[in-house]
């Protein structure tokens, strides 16, 4: 299986050389994150390991455009990550990740077709200021989510503030398997001002996501700059469409600062969540086969500090130090008044990213 999966990166690289030979405008860009992590319990860790562990996401994909007429262009992007040395004797540490074909019009908007971030998530990309390490958001709140056999279109600027976003599941990905409803899954955006806060010193986003990765939710997000801080808000309401998490439903909410001095960034957050459908839960609880169909009364909290030191364009070094706390209720139980109180933890990683 090793040799398997060897041979396919092999067979990626090869085919992303051979490619670029005969495409023009196409770059090659990718990622390598590396940390060194000690963790409390085995929830919220990439590696899903208890003590000391080495934590590793590498990242490699093409991505280009090509004019087809005056004002339209074709677009597309091929990308895969390799989780090396997070997931010790995993049989397949090679992972789809964005992957799809589009057009983009400057009047008419962008439609991409293929696997990408749905809307719904994609409204938190840049508020997420833990991403792809052992605080991101997803370990608290639900809907961030990559989806396949989907069409996303993206608005352009309405008075150049104003964009309207939308991602709808084709039906080889409507799975009804264990659904409480069989609507079809989509997620909808409407945004003003800059989600990477250039343009525009502020930024906000309301969005709806019904179905896909098997929740109904809501959720808005404020952002605003001023000189070298910036403030981020999530608010969210979300529902499971699981049976087996049919009475799970709740309310999400996380605000986060950023201290930027020079090369240097301070990072906190702080986030609470009733809904019980983000990762950490899920895997405190038992994982995806645990019925909490019985659970109520649920409360999780994640804080969490953080900096960046900015070595080059291309390198961070960064450190964080992440808590989360809970508990719950499960009506199964003897004593029904009982609150079930989930061990902390406790996670604190440094690492380096670099980025091509």
């Amino acid at each position: 299986m090793i040799l398997n999966n060897k041979n396919t990166i092999y067979c990626c690289l090869c085919a992303f050389i051979s490619f670029s030979t005969y495409a023009n405008n196409m770059a090659l860009f990718g990622s390598m994150n590396t940390n060194i992590t000690e963790a409390s319990q085995a929830f919220a860790s990439r590696s899903k390991e208890q003590g000391s562990s080495i934590e590793n996401t590498t990242k490699l994909g093409l991505r280009g455009e090509e004019a087809i007429t005056e004002n339209t262009h074709l677009l597309y992007k091929v990308s895969f990550k390799v989780y090396n040395a997070t997931q010790s004797g995993d049989t397949t540490p090679v992972k789809a990740s964005s992957t799809y074909l589009g057009i983009r019009n400057p009047l008419l908007g962008t439609l991409l077709i293929g696997r990408n971030n749905t809307v719904f998530k994609s409204t938190a990309t840049n508020m997420d200021i833990f991403n792809s390490t052992d605080a991101s958001l997803s370990h608290l709140v639900a809907g961030q989510t990559r989806s396949p056999d989907s069409i996303n279109y993206y608005s352009a600027l309405i008075d150049s503030t104003f964009t309207l976003n939308s991602t709808y599941l084709m039906a080889a990905s409507q799975d009804t398997q264990s659904q409480l409803n069989t609507h079809n899954r989509f997620a909808f955006s409407a945004n003003i001002g800059d989600p990477h806060l250039h343009s525009h010193a502020y930024y906000s986003s309301l969005s709806y996501n019904q179905g896909i990765s098997h929740i109904d939710a809501i959720r808005w997000i404020g952002q605003i700059k001023s000189k070298n801080l910036t403030f981020s808000e999530l608010a969210q309401y979300t529902q499971s469409e699981i049976c087996t998490e049919k009475n799970m439903a709740g309310n999400s909410y996380v605000i986060s600062l950023s201290d930027t001095l020079g090369k240097l960034q301070f990072n906190a957050e702080y986030g609470e969540d009733t809904s019980g459908l983000g990762d950490y839960f899920e895997h405190a609880t038992g994982g995806s086969d645990t019925d909490r169909s019985t659970f109520s009364n649920i409360h999780v909290n994640q804080l969490t500090l953080g900096a960046r030191y900015q070595l080059s364009p291309s390198t961070e070094l960064y450190c964080l130090d992440v808590l989360y706390r809970g508990h719950y209720q499960n009506i199964n139980d003897q004593e029904t008044n009982k609150l079930v109180t989930l061990t902390n933890d406790n996670i604190v990683s440094i690492g380096i990213d670099y980025h091509f």
